[in-house]
Protein backbone atom coordinates (compact mmCIF):
# COMPACT_ATOMS: atom_id res chain seq x y z
CA UNK A 1 0.00 0.00 0.00
CA UNK A 2 1.37 3.59 -0.97
CA UNK A 3 1.78 6.20 1.47
CA UNK A 4 -1.37 8.47 0.13
CA UNK A 5 -3.30 5.29 -0.34
CA UNK A 6 -2.51 4.44 3.56
CA UNK A 7 -3.86 7.70 4.69
CA UNK A 8 -7.07 7.92 2.73
CA UNK A 9 -7.55 4.11 4.11
CA UNK A 10 -6.87 5.37 7.37
CA UNK A 11 -8.46 9.04 7.56
CA UNK A 12 -9.64 10.27 10.61
CA UNK A 13 -13.35 12.02 10.63
CA UNK A 14 -13.46 15.74 10.61
CA UNK A 15 -17.15 15.53 12.69
CA UNK A 16 -18.17 14.73 16.46
CA UNK A 17 -21.18 12.90 17.28
CA UNK A 18 -23.10 15.84 16.66
CA UNK A 19 -22.48 16.30 13.21
CA UNK A 20 -20.31 19.25 13.99
CA UNK A 21 -17.20 20.09 12.04
CA UNK A 22 -13.92 20.98 13.47
CA UNK A 23 -12.53 24.22 12.99
CA UNK A 24 -9.06 23.48 14.66
CA UNK A 25 -6.87 22.66 12.05
CA UNK A 26 -7.75 24.45 8.94
CA UNK A 27 -5.47 26.98 7.48
CA UNK A 28 -6.95 30.62 7.46
CA UNK A 29 -7.63 30.53 3.89
CA UNK A 30 -9.56 27.41 4.47
CA UNK A 31 -11.71 28.83 7.47
CA UNK A 32 -12.03 32.08 5.19
CA UNK A 33 -13.98 29.59 2.37
CA UNK A 34 -15.90 27.73 5.32
CA UNK A 35 -17.53 31.16 6.34
CA UNK A 36 -17.77 32.33 2.87
CA UNK A 37 -20.50 29.63 2.81
CA UNK A 38 -22.66 31.52 5.42
CA UNK A 39 -22.03 34.44 3.78
CA UNK A 40 -19.70 35.93 6.34
CA UNK A 41 -16.48 38.19 5.35
CA UNK A 42 -12.98 37.32 5.72
CA UNK A 43 -12.40 39.42 8.86
CA UNK A 44 -14.27 37.39 10.64
CA UNK A 45 -12.30 34.07 9.93
CA UNK A 46 -9.49 36.15 11.36
CA UNK A 47 -11.12 37.37 14.26
CA UNK A 48 -11.94 33.34 15.08
CA UNK A 49 -8.20 32.35 14.15
CA UNK A 50 -7.19 35.31 16.35
CA UNK A 51 -9.00 33.51 19.17
CA UNK A 52 -8.87 29.93 18.67
CA UNK A 53 -4.43 30.24 18.20
CA UNK A 54 -3.73 33.23 20.16
CA UNK A 55 -6.15 33.64 23.15
CA UNK A 56 -6.85 29.46 23.58
CA UNK A 57 -10.48 29.86 23.38
CA UNK A 58 -12.18 26.73 23.95
CA UNK A 59 -16.06 27.93 23.01
CA UNK A 60 -17.28 30.33 20.56
CA UNK A 61 -19.56 32.34 23.50
CA UNK A 62 -16.36 33.42 24.97
CA UNK A 63 -15.43 35.34 21.73
CA UNK A 64 -16.84 39.21 22.71
CA UNK A 65 -16.18 40.77 19.62
CA UNK A 66 -18.34 38.56 17.29
CA UNK A 67 -22.21 38.81 16.89
CA UNK A 68 -24.78 36.91 18.95
CA UNK A 69 -26.50 34.93 16.02
CA UNK A 70 -22.72 34.62 14.34
CA UNK A 71 -21.55 32.56 17.39
CA UNK A 72 -24.88 30.88 17.73
CA UNK A 73 -24.04 29.72 14.28
CA UNK A 74 -20.59 28.57 15.12
CA UNK A 75 -21.66 26.96 18.11
CA UNK A 76 -24.15 24.80 16.01
CA UNK A 77 -21.67 24.48 13.10
CA UNK A 78 -18.41 23.70 13.99
CA UNK A 79 -16.26 22.68 17.19
CA UNK A 80 -13.11 24.11 18.90
CA UNK A 81 -13.03 21.24 21.71
CA UNK A 82 -9.98 19.81 22.97
CA UNK A 83 -10.62 15.62 23.45
CA UNK A 84 -11.23 15.03 26.79
CA UNK A 85 -9.28 13.84 29.30
CA UNK A 86 -9.22 9.60 30.27
CA UNK A 87 -6.59 10.07 32.66
CA UNK A 88 -3.67 11.64 33.98
CA UNK A 89 -0.11 10.56 35.44
CA UNK A 90 2.20 13.16 36.64
CA UNK A 91 5.55 12.24 37.43
CA UNK A 92 7.90 13.06 40.46
CA UNK A 93 10.31 14.79 37.66
CA UNK A 94 7.17 16.56 36.23
CA UNK A 95 6.61 14.51 33.52
CA UNK A 96 2.99 14.38 32.96
CA UNK A 97 1.32 11.71 30.68
CA UNK A 98 -2.15 12.34 29.64
CA UNK A 99 -4.62 9.48 27.89
CA UNK A 100 -6.82 11.50 25.36
CA UNK A 101 -10.24 10.57 23.65
CA UNK A 102 -10.67 12.16 20.64
CA UNK A 103 -14.38 13.06 18.97
CA UNK A 104 -15.14 9.52 18.10
CA UNK A 105 -14.00 7.75 21.57
CA UNK A 106 -10.20 6.30 19.89
CA UNK A 107 -7.89 7.04 22.60
CA UNK A 108 -4.42 8.96 22.35
CA UNK A 109 -1.04 9.44 24.64
CA UNK A 110 0.51 13.08 24.81
CA UNK A 111 3.17 13.35 27.16
CA UNK A 112 4.91 16.72 28.68
CA UNK A 113 8.54 16.24 29.92
CA UNK A 114 9.80 18.98 31.38
CA UNK A 115 14.31 19.68 31.57
CA UNK A 116 15.93 22.60 32.87
CA UNK A 117 16.07 24.57 29.91
CA UNK A 118 13.44 23.15 27.65
CA UNK A 119 9.82 21.70 27.59
CA UNK A 120 9.42 18.87 25.33
CA UNK A 121 5.65 17.96 24.37
CA UNK A 122 5.01 14.25 22.03
CA UNK A 123 2.35 13.95 20.39
CA UNK A 124 0.40 11.20 18.73
CA UNK A 125 -0.23 11.14 15.15
CA UNK A 126 -1.91 8.10 14.68
CA UNK A 127 -4.23 5.29 16.61
CA UNK A 128 -2.69 1.98 17.52
CA UNK A 129 0.71 1.18 14.92
CA UNK A 130 1.32 -0.98 11.83
CA UNK A 131 5.08 -1.98 12.76
CA UNK A 132 5.12 -4.01 14.95
CA UNK A 133 8.66 -3.53 16.64
CA UNK A 134 9.25 -6.39 18.87
CA UNK A 135 10.46 -4.19 21.62
CA UNK A 136 7.29 -1.72 22.02
CA UNK A 137 4.19 -2.84 23.30
CA UNK A 138 2.34 -0.56 21.09
CA UNK A 139 3.47 -2.40 18.57
CA UNK A 140 1.02 -5.51 19.18
CA UNK A 141 -1.64 -3.06 18.82
CA UNK A 142 -3.30 -2.95 15.54
CA UNK A 143 -3.73 0.34 13.33
CA UNK A 144 -6.99 2.25 13.63
CA UNK A 145 -6.95 4.95 11.77
CA UNK A 146 -4.47 8.43 11.54
CA UNK A 147 -5.05 11.45 13.47
CA UNK A 148 -6.13 14.44 11.62
CA UNK A 149 -3.95 17.82 11.54
CA UNK A 150 -7.21 18.75 14.27
CA UNK A 151 -6.57 16.01 16.86
CA UNK A 152 -2.64 16.88 16.60
CA UNK A 153 -3.09 20.32 17.21
CA UNK A 154 -6.03 19.11 19.78
CA UNK A 155 -3.16 17.98 22.00
CA UNK A 156 -0.65 20.63 21.62
CA UNK A 157 -3.72 22.86 22.71
CA UNK A 158 -4.88 20.80 25.56
CA UNK A 159 -0.88 20.85 26.50
CA UNK A 160 -1.08 24.81 26.48
CA UNK A 161 -4.12 24.53 28.80
CA UNK A 162 -2.72 22.91 31.21
CA UNK A 163 0.30 24.63 31.52
CA UNK A 164 -1.84 27.96 31.58
CA UNK A 165 0.37 29.11 28.57
CA UNK A 166 -2.78 31.28 26.93
CA UNK A 167 -2.69 34.51 28.09
CA UNK A 168 -5.42 35.98 30.38
CA UNK A 169 -7.43 38.52 28.99
CA UNK A 170 -6.07 42.25 28.31
CA UNK A 171 -2.39 40.33 27.90
CA UNK A 172 -0.27 39.91 25.11
CA UNK A 173 0.52 36.52 23.86
CA UNK A 174 3.58 34.40 25.80
CA UNK A 175 6.79 34.82 24.18
CA UNK A 176 9.11 31.73 23.40
CA UNK A 177 11.27 32.62 26.38
CA UNK A 178 8.10 32.30 29.12
CA UNK A 179 6.68 29.18 27.69
CA UNK A 180 7.76 25.88 29.43
CA UNK A 181 6.72 24.08 25.91
CA UNK A 182 9.25 24.88 23.39
CA UNK A 183 9.79 21.93 22.01
CA UNK A 184 7.20 19.57 19.96
CA UNK A 185 8.37 15.61 18.99
CA UNK A 186 5.93 12.62 17.65
CA UNK A 187 4.97 9.97 19.82
CA UNK A 188 7.35 6.60 19.17
CA UNK A 189 3.82 4.92 18.41
CA UNK A 190 2.36 4.72 15.22
CA UNK A 191 5.08 6.31 12.31
CA UNK A 192 4.38 9.74 11.63
CA UNK A 193 5.64 9.35 8.41
CA UNK A 194 2.39 7.12 7.12
CA UNK A 195 0.23 9.97 8.09
CA UNK A 196 3.00 12.65 6.36
CA UNK A 197 -0.17 14.85 5.21
CA UNK A 198 -1.67 15.43 8.11
CA UNK A 199 1.44 16.33 10.44
CA UNK A 200 2.80 18.01 7.49
CA UNK A 201 0.06 20.42 7.52
CA UNK A 202 0.22 20.46 11.19
CA UNK A 203 3.65 21.54 11.51
CA UNK A 204 3.00 24.17 9.14
CA UNK A 205 0.23 25.32 11.08
CA UNK A 206 1.69 25.64 13.99
CA UNK A 207 5.00 27.70 12.81
CA UNK A 208 2.27 30.48 11.33
CA UNK A 209 0.85 30.78 14.88
CA UNK A 210 4.25 30.68 16.39
CA UNK A 211 5.50 33.33 13.76
CA UNK A 212 2.70 35.60 14.52
CA UNK A 213 2.77 35.19 18.42
CA UNK A 214 6.90 37.09 17.83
Amino acid sequence: MSVSSHASSFAAPRTDAAGRVALIGLSLAEMQATFAAHSLPGFRAKQVWHWIYHRGARDFESMANLPKDMRALLTEKYSIERPSVVTEQKSSDGTIKWLLAMADGQQIEAVFIPEAERGTLCVSSQVGCTLTCKFCHTGTQPLVRNLGPHEILQQIMHARDMLGEWPKPGEKAVSGEGRDLTNIVMMGMGEPLYNYQNVAKDHALHLRRRAADC
